[in-house]
């Protein structure tokens, strides 16, 4: 029985003959880099560079001071900025990381108890963090919501959802073609849960965006800074004492529950993409899709009835900011997918690529959280009435008033970056004490 051709070749067939013709000498000399999934059995490259390069962006926001640059801060309420498009990216990429783990790690019980320990590492790092930077750990007035939290139960959320649509049923031939695959390395997850998991994030981001606007709790459409459904939500659930207070209104959260919702809707569009990615032999025929999938996600953002009629607004992660944020993270991915092939095939010859940007993606959670305690540090640290960071940001004078705060933003990424290398350095060492002598280390 013959199998339906792949979208990519359908679509390459329906070209004039010139094109097809160069697009399969590209298709060649892509493939010849380019590893089959079911051989990649190391840490991918390419993940670790597009989460470094996330980071790095966190980083640089972070340590931005001054009023200047508004594209690099984020946006007031609607609107995106550059500084809005780095976590939703990161969470994009940690659903990646979980479609890679889903398939290496196939029993569910083993699955489902690493990534509670996770959550509630995650969880517990972050309730630390926020205590130190609300001044201290007074319990009465310590936030409970946060980033490292977001991360950890968002996750958790999407291995369920995950876990739930592998039990769900698929068409006889989607049956005969998993069970095929099944006995392939790599290939523990049909194409009908890929189907499936799609399926419940659209219905949960379609359900969230209604519920903002018709849900009772906020002030119906327009949906305002000071009248949402999330924040009232925010508030009968928590006390406005551990909610976030960096905001100029008060008694709503960023990182609250509701737009956790919109946030697991996110991290299992990047399940969906990297699954797809590794279900391809080569991964050229999944660049070709990739594209498109993110101009249909962007071009999705326009449709009303998916967005309930809100604009992009970070602050409640509305479904406007979902599809354009997952679309921008997915051309990220697909731009560099092909380092998997590239990394692979200088460890062929013995050749091992120091890229700083893999190193933060390698060491993200480490980095993020030590450059904060530090920037935090730095900013509470004053000498003559002017904080440390203020003083060390005016070594850099000679680019102007705001330009020192962006050289100084550039100066910390830098020296995090060296941090993240060091680390790595001090990794590979270990690794190479460890391995057994007479055998080589292999690829990472």
């Amino acid at each position: 029985m013959s199998h339906p051709r792949p979208a990519s070749e359908v679509v390459a067939r329906s070209l004039p003959v010139k094109f097809q013709l160069q697009m399969s000498r590209w298709r060649a000399a892509v493939d010849a880099y380019v590893p089959p999934a079911a051989e990649t059995g190391g840490r991918l490259v390419s993940l670790d560079v597009a989460r470094g390069m996330a980071v790095a962006m966190m980083l640089f926001v972070e340590q931005l001071r001054g009023s200047g640059f508004p594209s690099l801060r984020h946006a007031a309420w609607v609107g995106l900025t550059w500084a809005d498009i780095v976590f939703p990216c990161f969470m994009f990429l940690a659903g990646c990381s979980l479609a890679v783990v889903t398939l290496r790690v196939p029993e569910t019980g083993n699955l489902i108890a690493m990534f509670v320990r996770r959550a509630l590492n995650l969880f517990a790092v972050g309730l630390v963090f926020n205590a130190f930077s609300g001044g201290g750990a007074d319990l009465s007035t310590l936030r409970i919501p946060g980033v490292l939290q977001r991360i950890g139960v968002c996750l958790l959320a999407a291995l369920l959802v995950v876990l739930l649509c592998r039990r769900l049923p698929v068409g006889r031939s989607e049956s005969a073609r998993s069970g095929l695959a099944s006995s392939q390395p790599g290939r523990s997850v049909s194409g009908g849960s890929v189907l499936w998991v799609g399926l419940v994030a659209l219905v949960l981001l379609v359900a969230y965006g209604q519920w903002l606007v018709r849900s009772g709790l906020g002030c119906g459409s327009p949906v305002t800074a000071r009248c949402n459904a999330a924040g009232a939500l925010d508030r009968r659930l928590l006390p406005v004492a551990h909610l976030y207070r960096g905001a100029d209104f008060p008694g709503y959260d960023p990182e609250g529950v509701a737009s956790s919702v919109a946030a697991v809707v996110t991290v299992l569009a990047g399940w969906v993409a990297m699954r797809c990615a590794l279900a391809r032999q080569a991964s050229v025929r999944w660049w070709l899709l990739a594209l498109p999938a993110a101009a249909a996600l962007w071009a999705a953002s326009w449709v009303g009835p998916l967005t309930a009629g809100i604009g992009s607004i970070k602050r409640l992660w509305s479904p406007v900011f979902t599809l354009r944020t997952a679309a921008i993270a997915l051309v990220v991915l697909a731009l560099c997918r092909p380092l998997d092939g590239l990394q692979r095939r200088a460890a062929a010859v013995g050749h091992r690529a120091v890229c700083p940007l893999a190193a933060l993606g390698r060491h993200a959670l480490t980095i993020y959280v030590g450059q904060h305690l530090i920037g935090t540090a730095l900013d509470r640290t004053t000498i003559d009435g002017r904080s440390l960071a203020d003083r060390m940001a005016g070594h850099f004078a000679g680019f102007g008033s705001e330009g020192r705060y962006l050289a100084f933003a550039i100066a910390c990424t830098i020296v995090a970056t060296a941090a993240a290398l060091t680390l790595d350095a001090l990794d590979r060492t270990a690794k190479r004490r460890r391995q057994p002598s007479g055998r080589q280390p292999g690829h990472g």
